[in-house]
């Protein structure tokens, strides 16, 4: 149950009464109350509890910041004692890396406008002569850091979150470490939810990654070199290994300009950015990860799906800039239940998407090079044009190659009409951009969704 810090996770029963009955309205107010009725009103009592904490803890000579500090010192130390645990990769005084979620704002704007609201006590007495808290997350460099601000949060101001980005980011450019940190942007009320959790854990799980390969191997930061030439010049005989994203890859002028190079290890499931072909000339072999984010994927095409069918942007477009009130009710849109959906590519991501699409009642048919075991209960199309032409919605989950590039052409953007709809979660090149963006304008195809474009993050096409 999502809980705030000052309740140091006191039973909602042993509130106050006042505290318990006036949760429920106060956490609607704040912003707490929608996970549930339950964690509302537990969330809008700590709300206020915390506040009577704070008082005892001034009392007793101490403060709320103290005591959670003091709480952490004897987690950490509990850690320490487990026999599962390497107290060797445990940091104890030096912190490897930190995430800071939602709670990081100006004290300036929090005198000035949030006063009223809980933070106050975050601030020891005399604290704020020393140091505001953008300028004291500002002081880790070259410690990585993980920012998350929620724009929507009563508790803080906008102009706030902006101003300690800014001097954050700032310090570090300074220290030449701008890398190092990361800032986050969400909107909606004072949280740290899934989402929120799971970027923070991909985020340490990349330092961590790197963190264990600066362990066990002389690392070479080919990202940071201005001239990259020279670099890898410089560098050429002592490298073994590339570790790079999909994206990024590794071409052939980086592969021949490395004499012993023995593997390039991808983070990603895609290698369509490794020149395989000068790969294989020399025997080096290639790595990639898959299934890390397989479900993840194809959770967004889902998304993508839905929310181009049932015009979710354009409705809150239609909303925010008054059109609802000056026209009345956006047009109805498309329903998605019952409908015919073709998978280009029923490969794991392919696959996964086909499972999410049979919750919808769809029918769903695909296209590769066979029929596959699994997919027995999905109708084979053996050719790109026909499974458009059976589809009122065609997802592209396949593998970027030279073979697959603009696979989706003109013929089966065609076939696909003014009434389907193009969903591509698999890289820009499998599409035929200049014949998609033609038919979208021409209104011969309905609609698309794309995660990605030819180009990006550079490219500014849009359709």
């Amino acid at each position: 149950m999502p809980s705030f810090g000052g309740s140091r996770r006191f039973p909602l029963e042993t509130m106050p009464d006042r505290d318990r009955q006036l949760g429920p309205a106060i956490a609607g107010t704040i912003g707490v109350g929608k996970e549930g009725e339950e964690i509302g009103a537990y969330n809008g009592s700590a709300y206020l509890h915390e506040h009577l904490v704070e008082r005892y803890c001034r009392i007793l000579g101490t403060s709320f910041a103290a005591l959670v500090a003091y709480e952490d010192r004897v987690a950490l130390n509990y850690l320490l004692g487990r026999a599962d645990i390497d107290a060797s990769r445990v940091a104890s005084d030096v912190l490897p890396a930190c995430v800071i979620a939602g709670m990081i704002n100006s004290y300036e704007e929090l005198l000035d406008r949030c006063v009223a609201e809980h933070t106050w006590m975050f601030f020891p007495p005399g604290l704020s002569r020393f140091g505001d808290w953008p300028n004291l997350a500002a002081g880790l460099p070259p410690t990585p850091v993980l920012v998350q601000y929620l724009l929507d949060d009563a508790q803080f101001t906008q102009d706030g979150m902006r101003l300690s980005d800014r001097i954050i980011a700032e310090r570090y450019a300074r220290e030449g470490t701008a890398e190092a940190y990361r800032g986050e942007f969400y909107p909606g009320p004072h949280r740290f939810d899934r989402a929120m959790q799971d970027s923070a854990l991909a985020w340490l799980g990349n330092i961590f990654d790197e963190e264990r390969l600066n362990a066990h191997f002389t690392m070479h930061r080919y990202f940071e070199a201005a001239d990259k030439a020279t670099f890898l010049a410089g560098h050429d005989a002592n490298i073994r290994g590339i570790a790079t994203r999909g994206e990024l890859g590794a071409n052939r002028a980086m592969i021949e300009a490395l004499p012993n190079l023995e593997i390039i290890s991808v983070y990603g499931v895609g290698f369509d950015a490794v020149d395989l072909a000068a790969e294989r000339e020399r025997g080096v072999r290639v790595t990639k990860t898959p299934d890390v984010l397989t479900k993840d994927v194809a959770g967004l095409a889902i998304e993508m799906m839905l929310a181009q069918a049932q015009g979710v942007i354009g409705a809150e477009t239609w909303g925010r800039c008054g059109d609802w009130a000056r026209k009345g009710l956006y047009p109805l849109r498309s329903r998605v239940h019952g409908k015919r959906a073709g998978i280009l590519g029923l490969g794991r991501i392919g696959y996964e998407v086909a499972k999410r699409l049979a919750g919808f009642d769809m029918d769903i048919a695909y296209t590769d090079t066979g029929p596959k075991d699994f997919g027995r209960d999905w109708t084979f199309v053996a050719d790109p044009v026909e499974l458009a032409q059976r589809s009122d919605f065609l997802f592209v989950t396949l593998s970027a190659s030279a073979e697959t590039r603009d696979i989706v052409c003109h013929e089966v953007i065609e076939a696909l009409g003014s009434e389907g709809m193009l969903i591509n979660i698999s890289r820009a090149s499998n599409i035929d951009e200049a014949v998609l963006l033609d038919a979208l304008e021409s209104r011969a195809l309905g609609s698309a969704a794309l995660d990605v474009f030819e180009g990006s993050p550079s490219s500014t096409r849009a359709s």
